[in-house]
């Protein structure tokens, strides 16, 4: 007998925020996308996880001032995030608190028909954020259009003219659809990080340009790894260095680049 599976509702969404003028920096350590490009007008998709590289969970940033950042996930790992997010604060000027309970987060879809007058903006590209007074509209698909509308509880928030909710199962099946990963409390730690970069979340940081600040710099950069290859099989490799020692030698079928896209080495082609 088959049991459908039933992963968590988009009405069990909940809510970490991180408060604190270093907010931005500790985050950038923690997760696996680029924060610093996080913005008024611009949320990202961004993972957290274990030494090993595993996936604990899936989140989406929504800017509200530069130290005050909102990390929208499911309810049931909001506790787990933010007890282990606040093994790593230290001395960092951060503050961390479930607010699960202070704010709707309304999942919606285009409504086709609508002759409302529009009450606010709707984003169209994925990730792009509008606001009109307390509320954010959150765009995180375009096939069809869907939107994550943030409020705080008690605000008087209509949904933007053009979209309308959506129940929870359709919701889900169009997130299953659109090919964005899931995470939830069953599956959390059971996918490796790679198979996020096609989805925008693991992602490398932005470029930035190098100024060497003594004369003679820019040349050749050496790096001298803290432990030197001890095995020269990559098959028995207890760690990076290993790996490394190996190539000498011996070349994978294919590697990620420093952008994480995957990319040939032996092989001819990725396949699609």
């Amino acid at each position: 007998m088959h049991a459908e599976p039933n992963p968590a509702a988009p009405d069990s969404l909940g809510v970490l925020r991180a408060r604190g003028t270093d907010v931005v920096q500790f985050l950038q350590g923690q997760l696996s996308n680029d924060v610093s490009r996080l913005g008024p007008e611009v949320s990202l998709l961004a993972g957290y996880h274990n030494p090993q590289g595993r996936v604990l969970a899936l989140l989406r940033l929504v800017h509200l001032a530069d130290d005050d950042l909102l990390m929208i996930l499911p309810r049931e790992l909001v506790a787990s995030l933010a007890s282990r997010l606040s093994k790593f604060i230290l001395r960092a000027k951060v503050r961390l608190a479930d607010e699960s309970a202070e704010w709707r987060i309304t999942p919606a879809v285009s409504a086709l028909h609508s002759t409302a007058p529009a009450a606010h903006a709707l984003p169209t590209n994925p990730g792009a954020v509008t606001r009109t007074a307390e509320t954010r509209v959150v765009c995180v698909g375009e096939t069809p259009a869907r939107w994550l509308v943030v409020t705080p509880v008690g605000t008087p928030a209509p949904l933007p003219a053009g979209c309308m909710p959506i129940e929870p199962q359709s919701w889900q099946r169009l997130q299953i659809a659109a090919g964005l990963p899931q995470v939830y409390t069953a599956t959390s730690g059971e996918f490796v990080a790679q198979m996020l970069a096609h989805s925008g979340v693991a992602m490398a940081a932005t470029d930035f340009k190098y100024a060497p600040t003594k004369a003679g710099g820019g040349g050749t950069l050496k790096l001298l790894w803290w432990q030197g290859p001890t095995l020269l099989n990559p098959h028995f490799a207890v760690g990076i260095k290993d790996q490394d020692g190996s190539r000498l030698f011996y070349e994978p079928l294919a590697a990620w680049d420093p952008d994480g896209n995957l990319m040939p080495i032996l092989d001819a082609e990725i396949p699609s």
